[in-house]
């Protein structure tokens, strides 16, 4: 007996079953990455409110999240 048998049929079955929701993740995922910077510049358009933000992403819990900034 393989350890892959049955895999081709399990991979069709999920590709089908997704076959509208995948290609959403896949545009709308990137897209929103593209976004999330210009929409962090329109709301704080002067560079004294962007370092004031930067400054509260500095938790240890923001870092982990968003990584250093």
């Amino acid at each position: 007996m393989r350890t892959l048998t049955g895999t081709r049929a399990l991979v069709r079955l999920i590709l089908r079953r997704d076959r509208f929701l995948l290609p959403l993740w896949i545009v709308l995922l990137p897209l929103t990455l593209l976004i999330q910077p210009s929409a962090t510049a329109d709301l704080f358009p002067t560079p004294a409110q962007l370092e004031t933000y930067a400054n509260t992403l500095r938790t240890p819990a923001l870092t982990a999240l968003y990584g250093p900034v």
